[in-house]
């Protein structure tokens, strides 16, 4: 395995899981995670709890900006977790939601194929991957396929008076995942940053019960893909964000609520694309196109052409690491627990995890090459992808 200082591992003791555990002792929610100690002290007696996640907001991004763009934040407490392996929105997020490892819940990424239905399906949207075509939920029940009970279900069953929040864009609002993932909280949309905070505000001063509210926001993480991790672009949200923060602040001071606010990922920009339809040797060693992220890709490799492949594979490696599927699974890269189901249909026999600023596909032939790629991804293995804040605002 070719080691690397940009190599980060996730940490499974200090990471999003221990984040919703800490988060579930406050509310007397037995977990089998490990919480963290000095957030469940802060938490203690709080009236309202915020858990903020910006998508996309690394560490890199709040090292690099915290003096000037997000100043507010700078005088806050702050520290800096892992997030889950990989380092993905699907995989994190359901990790935030429910309370369990990517090995536990087996949303591994943002592609995912489902044999039960022969395609490839973009998880999150529930549509196919090739056509764009969104599923209805009682014919392509993923999200039945991969299920697990809510954080929001357990903390109302053993706090039946708390008022339970899920505040989300307002275009993913009644997607299957956002129905599945927030009952029994309260789901309320927002336009953007002003129309989040300005109904954030409402609802902690008119209502008189205490509060656990889930804010999800998919910037930086958009404007990353599109732009740049330190694009202009980027910036200025985070600038509109910091000030957005000191104006809630006034807004609701004295109200006895703590803000956890956090990351799902960070993201790194991508100077090279590989694709494996350029590369006759490799493409023909594979069964399946390579899923589920360009920087996290899993290899069902035709039994016959195994020696052919390790020798295609030696010319990526100051790119990537290879996994053999044992090594993988043995290594604890998704987290302890019991195995979800599905991981034996998502793991192949060979593992490919980027570690630099490269990024894999395939291509589908009827759609061809895209014109515009992204210019920065995630679920990696760098510090960029992996390392997340947690920085603690009390009002």
């Amino acid at each position: 395995m070719r080691k690397s200082s940009r190599i980060k591992y996730p940490d499974y003791q200090n990471c999003i899981t221990n984040l919703t555990a800490s988060i579930l002792n406050n509310y007397g929610v037995n977990n089998l995670k490990r919480p963290l100690p000095d957030i469940v002290a802060k938490l203690k007696d709080r009236r309202h709890i915020i858990l903020f996640v910006l998508d996309g907001f690394g560490y890199n991004l709040f090292e690099k900006y915290r003096d000037n763009s997000l100043y507010f934040l700078k005088d806050q407490p702050s520290q800096r977790l892992t997030s889950v392996f990989p380092p993905t929105t699907s995989a994190a997020i359901t990790s935030y939601l429910s309370g369990l490892n990517p090995i536990e819940h087996g949303a591994l990424g943002w592609t995912l194929f489902f044999k039960e239905f022969a395609r490839y399906i973009d998880f999150l949207p529930n549509w196919d991957s090739i056509t764009k075509e969104t599923f209805d939920q009682e014919n392509y029940q993923t999200l039945k396929i991969i299920s697990q009970e809510n954080i929001f279900s357990r903390i109302k069953e053993s706090n039946p008076d708390m008022e339970l929040l899920y505040f989300t864009p307002d275009y993913i609002h009644d997607s299957a995942y956002t129905l599945d993932n927030s009952h029994p909280a309260r789901i309320i949309p927002y336009l953007d940053i002003d129309d989040l905070f300005t109904k954030l505000q409402s609802c902690l001063l008119k209502s008189t019960k205490p509060h656990f509210i889930y804010v999800y926001s998919v910037n930086p993480d958009s404007l990353e893909h599109r732009f740049g991790v330190y694009s202009r672009e980027v910036k200025i949200f985070l600038e509109r964000l910091n000030e957005s923060l000191i104006n809630f602040s006034t807004g609701i001071a004295g109200t006895d609520t703590t803000m956890l606010l956090t990351a799902d990922h960070g993201l790194t920009d991508i100077r090279n694309y590989k694709y494996t339809n350029d590369d006759e040797e490799f493409n023909d060693c594979l069964i399946l196109p390579v899923f589920p992220e360009p920087r996290f890709a899993s290899l069902f490799v035709k039994e016959h052409k195994k020696n052919k492949f390790k020798e295609v594979i030696s010319h990526y490696n100051d790119k990537f690491i290879l996994y053999e599927r044992k090594d993988f699974l043995d290594s604890g890269l998704l987290g302890r627990g019991t195995a979800h189901r599905k991981i034996d249909d998502f793991i192949g026999n060979y593992l490919l995890i980027a570690t630099d600023d490269v990024a894999l596909k395939s291509i589908y032939e009827q759609n061809g090459r895209p014109e515009q790629e992204f210019k920065a991804h995630h679920a990696g293995l760098t510090s960029d992808e992996m390392d997340i804040p947690l920085i603690t605002i009390d009002f």
